[in-house]
């Protein structure tokens, strides 16, 4: 939980697509990722181990939350690494899709300063 909360510490730092607003039901969607055209995770929002309203509370607990912001929280399983000159697709169904090159990798496995977790 440490690592989690001290994540939700850092304002604008990850590249987000479109949103979905006003869902009624956002434990019935899938969210999914694909490296080089290949999936490699899907998940439905309703087999998380924490429910989004939960989600939010705690969240909100450790910092201030304001209308639009967006709580990371973690992945369904299969994540795995990538390296420049990948290709990193992201979706939620077929509502939001975000692609990107990976220019750059850094091996996260051996710290090397108090940027890394």
């Amino acid at each position: 939980m440490k690592v989690w909360a001290e994540s939700l510490e850092f304002p604008d730092d990850v590249a987000v697509s479109a949103f979905l607003h006003n869902i009624e039901h956002p434990h019935t969607l899938s969210i999914w990722s694909a490296v080089n055209g290949q999936e490699v995770q899907r998940g439905l929002l309703a087999d998380t181990l924490r429910s989004i309203p939960d989600v939010v509370e705690r969240a909100s607990q450790l910092t201030t939350l304001h209308k639009g912001d967006l709580v990371l929280c973690g992945t369904p399983a299969g994540a795995q690494y990538v390296k420049a000159g990948d290709v990193v697709e992201i979706g939620i169904d077929d509502h939001v899709r975000c692609q990107f090159n990976v220019e750059k990798y850094t091996d996260v496995s051996a710290p090397t300063g108090p940027s890394h977790f």
